[in-house]
């Protein structure tokens, strides 16, 4: 395996590899399910930049890499929800289907969508940061 691809990656297998000791436990249960998740999604998104940056795209003319990271992303977070919607669809036709609460009152509308910018914002910002760290990947 490439050096480079485990150097860049080393940080999310550390959090990944520490979220999953942390759900051993009752009391960082919580805390090690958002340190695997969020270990997990950097990795990959690492990973495939990692790999698409590294391409030679043409020879001749000495270009390398995909400017691919938007669709990457993109396509990343549709397949992560076609996921979770298949796998509650499968729950609930087996009979252990996740019982959904629905948002009540304003208070609760307004704090979903707080979180969803919020989400999008670190989701946008990493994207940033790392086109600047790593300016030849775009």
């Amino acid at each position: 395996m490439d050096y480079a691809i485990v150097k860049e990656c080393a940080v999310s297998g550390v959090t990944l590899s520490c979220g999953l000791c942390l759900l051993c436990f009752d009391k960082t249960a919580l805390v090690g399910k958002l340190m695997t998740y969020f270990g997990a999604q950097t990795g990959m998104n690492i990973y495939m930049k990692a790999v698409l940056s590294s391409s030679v795209v043409s020879e001749e003319k000495g270009l390398k890499g995909i400017p691919a990271a938007f669709a990457v992303t993109a396509l990343q977070q549709f397949v992560g929800f076609i996921t979770f919607a298949l796998f509650l669809l499968i729950a609930k036709l087996v009979g252990k289907g996740y019982p959904i609460k629905k948002v009540e009152g304003k208070s609760w509308i307004g704090v979903v969508l707080l979180l969803s910018h919020l989400l999008s914002t670190l989701h946008s910002t990493t994207s940033v940061f790392r086109w600047w760290q790593y300016p030849s990947i775009l």
